[in-house]
């Protein structure tokens, strides 16, 4: 069986190192280039990565600065992407989109199943309860992580938000400071924790008066991310140019196992 060629973006980087543990144990996979964190090897990669034939699927775990120049460069190549990194501004985001048209790009902010299980229990919660009940984000990370609210938090409020039918960016209020912090009428408000080594923890409530709705998703490892970073480039590769999320790849796996059992 001929191995998939893996280029590494961000090797060097936690879940860069995460990645390549997985990769050295799966012998359907093979590390074809890596760049890491600095930059004193990302000629070498981006002149493997133009190579015809060299690299079959890039995996990005970098910095959002970096990620649209290394989509471009996918989609010179003909390479697709999969890409977990987060932080990345309107801007970047639109041009990532745009390069899709040109190149498989799957991009998610978080590379676990349990965390898209929770975004859908999320969006099922946020509509049979309606906007009569308030909606907080509560996330924690590692001291060391960059940006804030988590690209996690944002993909669970905005999944609640869009069950409400609501505008995300009209209605998220990312922090509060000073007197003027009463909460306004379906707003979904977002607190951030950074300390110690925690990998990464969300909890989405749901509030009333008497009662709530918690719904919480804890991440002991970091291979856990990487494992389905794995499963998304096993997935993605010889795909045609697209945008792709993780739950493309989990509804498709699905229906292949219901097909296979008849279901």
């Amino acid at each position: 069986m001929n191995r998939i060629r893996i280029g590494l973006h961000g090797a060097t980087g936690r879940m860069g190192q995460a990645v390549c543990a997985l990769l050295d144990a799966d012998d359907r996979l093979q590390l074809a280039a890596y760049a890491p964190d600095s930059n004193d090897k990302h000629a070498a990669f981006f002149e493997k990565l133009a190579t015809p034939g060299a690299v079959d699927v890039v995996v990005d775990f970098s910095q959002p600065q970096a990620v649209v120049p290394l989509a471009q460069a996918c989609a010179e190549a003909g390479v697709a992407l999969v890409s977990g990194t987060t932080g990345l501004n309107a801007g970047e985001m639109a041009q990532l989109q745009a390069l899709a048209r040109q190149v498989a790009i799957l991009w998610s902010p978080n590379m676990s199943r349990g965390v898209n299980l929770a975004r859908r229990l999320v969006a099922q919660a946020a509509r049979m309860l309606g906007e009569d009940w308030d909606v907080e984000v509560v996330e924690a990370h590692h001291r060391y992580k960059k940006d804030a609210p988590s690209g996690t938090a944002l993909l669970l409020g905005q999944a609640a938000a869009e069950a409400r039918g609501q505008d995300f960016d009209a209605v998220a209020r990312l922090s509060r400071e000073g007197r003027d912090c009463e909460r306004r009428p379906g707003e979904i408000g977002f607190s951030t924790i950074r300390g110690g080594d925690v990998v990464g923890e969300h909890t989405v409530l749901f509030l009333a008066d008497g009662e709530r709705v918690e719904i919480s998703h804890r991440i002991q490892q970091r291979s856990s991310f990487a494992a389905g970073a794995l499963e998304c480039a096993l997935w993605l590769q010889g795909r045609p140019a697209g945008w792709y999320r993780f739950d493309d790849m989990l509804a498709d796996k699905l229906a292949g196992k219901l097909a296979e059992t008849g279901a």
